[in-house]
């Protein structure tokens, strides 16, 4: 290599101020040794800089950190004590010290040592740049969490500057992440217990279990399969909607116990009437081919019309609430029992195709995108229901 591309590779450089010592676990994966240690956040922030965003965007080895990611993770750390972090990886140049701590036997293979990596070792976050950032801006406003940790995984190069491993970085990167697949909404929601619309959801689909509505066996958390009409991240929709609030306003309404519990004796009783009148119970018993034909025909069994159901809900809330007074109020059943005589299982239906929720597409009737609202109002027309404010918004 000359020494222009040498010095042009230099540039790429990142160094610390000081050596960083630590403990570690070797081991061996397909691209040889690998260590594993716990950096505190504060080593973090003292060790683990990231690459500048002024080198030209070809050159770069690292991608850019989401700002919205960062903020995320910012604010994470802020406003949860009970929190978790995934392993970064972090790779460094050649050469550094390592030794195999003595009197300490190797275990199924692995072995304990302690690692010195001299302050003007290269070094480079492959992944983890954005918690590695979240985690600085956490440490601004509350100081006390630099001594909790974080797992890092560390690959030692064949060469001083990274820069000159190129190839190899990036194929790690790629192996990190190769057929990586995030939660869908719905798994996220049913495994996170931190926000309140989640417990909610979930206390929603018991309660109207214990009314015995079997609502649970309609809702997949995973994907949908036969039987199943919704998913989680439907229902949550679903619940917003019936309030009239937004996701970003959800959690602050529900965290009022009255409210909380109004909202969830309303929705329950609401999914009870839904299930008198609708025939969801009766797919659940089908077969495989039934069901999907079932389903596909009937208005009320995919996200927008569930979303549409959710405007109902509120519309008669809204008729409740203006009649009584009061906010929580009780909606009126009766207008619901018109549900059964509307053809909400023809989808080519002209009363359905006329309001533009549906249109022919090369002989497919195929549901028009965003027409939640759409046919909400048609509903409530047919069933002399005063569309709420968000409903012919």
């Amino acid at each position: 290599m000359d020494t222009a591309q040498q010095l042009s590779f230099s540039q790429h450089k990142i160094v610390a101020n000081d050596d960083l010592a630590f403990f570690a676990i070797q081991g061996n994966e397909g691209i040889g040794t690998t260590y594993l240690t716990k950096l505190s956040y504060q080593q973090c922030c003292d060790f683990l800089q990231i690459e500048s965003e002024e080198i030209e965007e070809l050159e770069r080895l690292q991608r850019s950190a989401d700002s919205s990611r960062v903020n995320g993770i910012r604010d994470y750390l802020v406003n949860r004590d009970n929190t978790v972090f995934p392993s970064l990886c972090l790779i460094v140049g050649a050469p550094a010290e390592v030794k195999q701590i003595e009197g300490m036997p190797s275990t199924n293979g692995t072995s304990l040592v302690s690692i010195n990596i001299p302050k003007n070792s290269d070094r480079l976050l492959i992944d983890g740049q954005g918690r590695r950032k979240g985690i600085e801006l956490a440490l601004a406003i509350k100081s006390h969490l630099s001594g909790h940790h974080i797992d890092v995984k560390i690959v030692f190069m064949p060469t001083t500057l990274i820069k000159e491993s190129e190839k190899l970085v990036k194929q790690i990167f790629t192996d990190y992440h190769y057929a990586l697949k995030k939660p869908t909404p719905s798994q996220s929601i049913y495994f996170d217990s931190e926000q309140t619309i989640n417990n909610f959801a979930k206390e929603l689909i018991k309660i109207t279990d214990a009314r015995g509505v079997p609502f649970s066996k309609a809702v997949a958390t995973q994907r949908l399969k036969c039987g199943q009409i919704y998913t989680l991240a439907n229902v949550v929709d679903f619940i917003c909607i019936f309030m009239g609030v937004t996701k970003t306003e959800v959690n602050k309404i529900l965290s009022n116990n009255e409210k909380y519990d109004f909202y969830l004796l309303q929705l329950s009783r609401y999914i009870e009437l839904l299930y008198q009148h609708l025939p969801f119970e009766q797919f659940q018993n089908m077969q495989q081919k039934e069901w999907k034909r079932h389903t596909s025909e009937h208005v009320a069994c995919c996200a927008i019309g569930l979303k549409s159901l959710g405007y109902i809900g509120n519309s008669l809330l809204e008729d409740a609430a203006f009649t009584a007074g009061s906010e929580l109020a009780e909606f009126n059943e009766d207008a619901l029992k018109g549900l059964s005589k509307l053809p909400l299982d023809e989808r080519n239906n002209p009363l359905w195709v006329r309001s533009e929720i549906y249109q022919s597409i090369e002989g497919k009737i195929k549901i028009i995108k965003s027409s939640e609202r759409r046919l909400a109002r048609v509903i409530c027309s047919e069933l002399r229901i005063q569309p709420s404010k968000t409903t012919i918004r």
